[in-house]
């Protein structure tokens, strides 16, 4: 079934303002952190439940934009355009796998 344009106005703009806040704040306390750090009980629940809201909503997104175009996560991050929001993410994930 087709979705309405009304159905959704401009809540992209509104959502990707969110996203850059939980990256800022994803980042600000993954720098505080080291790998043997002890923190509470009620942010580590934070932080699970932040973890699965953000998977669930990206593998809907996901399914949803794959039903209208293939992503091509690949091409994303090589976009010189998205270079700056994915540093910071690619050279963690460089630090991690060793490659």
């Amino acid at each position: 079934m087709a979705k309405e344009k009304q159905e959704y106005d401009y809540e992209g703009d509104m959502a990707m303002s969110q996203l850059k806040s939980i990256i800022a704040n994803a980042q600000r306390i993954h720098d505080m952190l080291e790998r043997d750090t002890n923190i509470p009980e009620w942010v580590q629940s934070k932080i699970t439940l932040a973890e699965d809201y953000i998977t669930t909503a990206s593998n809907y997104m996901q399914g949803e934009m794959s039903e209208e175009a293939p992503v091509n996560v690949a091409a994303n991050v090589a976009d010189p355009k998205n270079k700056r929001l994915f540093a910071k993410p690619m050279k963690r994930f460089k630090s991690f796998t060793g490659k």
